[in-house]
C-alpha cells in the first residue's frame, strides 16, 4: 500500500522538486542507494541527471571524496546516515538502518510527480504517496538478500554461513516484497535480472539497457591491438578478478587493471611482474586503454556488465562470463568470447579462443549501437509515461 501522509517539502537550494526545464510540468526526483562507489549503477544515475537536471538526487549516504564523473552533486540530499562518516568508507555496517534511511528521505520529495529510483538495494524503499508515480530501475534485487552464490559466495558466505544468513536476513526480504509493491513502473537493467525479479519477487518487468554512449568509445582511425589484456572494475571479491591475474600469469599475458575497491591489497599480493594496477582513471584514458587493448576481460557474473559493451563501442572484443547479463551483449566467436568454466583454466581456454577468432572492430562497434544512449532514454521516458497514467487511474478511482 502507498504512504498517504501529508508530508512537508524540503530542498537544499529551497527550489521545487526537479523540473527537466521551464515548461515541463512534470516534477521528477531520482533516488539512489549510496553513493559511496563508482560503477555502472552510477553511470546510469549520471544519464538519468542529464535527463532530469533539476531533479532532486536522494541517497542514504554520498561520499564527496568518491570520484562520479559527470555527476553534479549540487542537488543531492544525504540521509541522517552521513552524520556518521565512518559509514561513508563501510557502508555494509548500515544495514539495518537503510530502509529507515529511505523512508526519511522521501518526506523530503512530496510535491513530486515521479519518484524515479535507481536500486540495487534500498532506494525503492523510498517513501512515495498515492499522487505520485514511481519507476524503479532494477540493477538487481538485492544479491546479498536473495541467496545470490555467485555474490555471496565470492565473499566467504556459502554453505552454513550461507544458511545462517538466509536466517537472519529473512525479515528484511519481507519488508523488501512489500516495498517492491510500491512500484507502478520496474524496469530491469539486463533479462538476466529480469529472470530474477520475476522467480524471486514475482514482478513482471521491462528490460531497459543501461546507457552507453557509443561515440566516446568509438575511435576515429583504426587503431593497433596491442599485447596487453585489460579488466576496468571495481576490486571487490564478487568481481573474480583473481581468476583473470592467475590466467594471465600462466599464460605471460601482460595485464592492466582500471579500478579501487576494498579487495586490492589482496590482489596486488598475488600478482607478479605482467600485471599492472592503475587505480582510478579518468573516462578519457579509460577509452584510450579500451581502444589499444588486446581484450577487456570480465570473469565475473553481472548483472549487465556496461564496461562490456563500452569496449565493443571501442573496437575491442571482451570475454566474459556465458552465465551473466555479458552473454546479452556479447557475440560468441564475433564481437568476444563468452566462456562457461569460471575458473583459471576456463580463462585460459577463452584466451586461446579468442587467438583463433576473426573478430572485426566493426562489427563490435555495431553491436554495442544496440545498447546507445538513445535506446535507454527512450525507455525512460516511455516508462514514466505510463507510470503517470497509471498514478491517475489510481487517483482517480480513490475518488470514486
Amino acid at each position: 500500500m502507498r504512504n498517504s501522509d501529508a508530508h512537508s517539502d524540503v530542498f537544499a537550494d529551497g527550489d521545487p522538486p526537479g523540473r527537466r526545464n521551464p515548461e515541463d510540468a512534470v516534477r521528477v526526483a531520482l533516488v539512489h542507494d549510496y553513493l559511496t562507489q563508482y560503477g555502472g549503477a552510477e553511470k546510469v544515475l549520471v544519464a538519468l541527471q542529464r535527463m532530469y537536471p533539476q531533479a532532486p538526487i536522494l541517497a542514504s549516504l554520498h561520499d564527496p571524496a568518491v570520484a562520479i564523473p559527470g555527476l553534479d552533486r549540487q542537488r543531492i540530499s544525504e540521509s541522517f546516515l552521513g552524520r556518521l562518516p565512518l559509514l561513508r568508507s563501510h557502508h555494509r555496517l548500515a544495514l539495518p538502518l537503510y530502509p529507515l534511511a529511505m523512508r526519511r528521505l522521501g518526506k523530503t520529495i512530496a510535491g513530486c510527480d515521479v519518484v524515479l529510483a535507481d536500486s540495487s538495494a534500498w532506494s525503492h524503499r523510498v517513501t512515495v504517496l498515492d499522487s505520485q508515480a514511481v519507476v524503479v530501475y532494477c540493477h538487481s534485487p538485492a544479491r546479498f538478500l536473495y541467496g545470490d552464490r555467485d555474490y555471496l559466495g565470492a565473499t566467504g558466505f556459502s554453505g552454513r554461513k550461507h544458511d545462517a544468513w538466509d536466517r537472519l536476513t529473512a525479515p528484511l526480504r519481507r519488508h523488501d516484497h512489500v516495498a517492491w509493491q510500491r512500484a507502478d513502473i520496474v524496469l530491469a537493467n539486463s533479462q538476466l535480472v529480469q529472470r530474477r525479479l520475476l522467480t524471486r519477487l514475482g514482478i513482471d518487468s521491462t528490460v531497459v539497457y543501461p546507457p552507453i554512449d557509443v561515440k566516446t568509445y568509438r575511435p576515429n582511425a583504426p587503431i593497433p591491438t596491442e599485447a596487453w589484456m585489460l579488466v576496468v572494475s571495481r576490486l571487490v571479491p564478487h568481481k573474480r578478478i583473481e581468476l583473470v591475474i592467475a590466467a594471465c600469469q600462466a599464460d605471460g599475458i601482460p595485464l592492466r587493471i582500471v579500478g579501487t575497491g576494498r579487495f586490492e591489497r589482496q590482489l596486488r599480493a598475488m600478482t607478479g611482474p605482467n600485471v599492472e594496477f592503475l587505480g582510478f582513471q579518468p573516462e578519457a584514458a579509460v577509452v584510450d586503454l579500451m581502444q589499444r587493448c588486446r581484450a577487456l576481460v570480465i570473469p565475473g557474473v553481472e548483472d549487465f556488465g556496461m564496461t562490456s559493451v563500452e569496449a565493443q563501442a571501442a573496437g575491442r572484443p571482451v570475454i566474459g562470463s556465458d552465465r551473466g547479463g555479458t552473454a546479452e551483449s556479447i557475440v560468441d566467436g564475433k564481437t568476444g568470447i563468452l566462456f562457461g568454466d569460471q575458473s583459471v583454466a576456463g580463462l585460459r581456454e577463452a584466451f586461446a579462443r579468442l587467438d583463433q577468432a576473426a573478430i572485426e572492430p566493426e562489427t563490435c562497434i555495431a553491436n554495442a549501437l544496440r545498447f546507445d544512449t538513445v535506446e535507454f532514454e527512450a525507455g525512460i521516458s516511455s516508462a514514466i509515461a505510463r507510470a503517470q497514467m497509471i498514478r491517475d487511474e489510481r487517483v482517480a478511482h480513490a475518488r470514486t
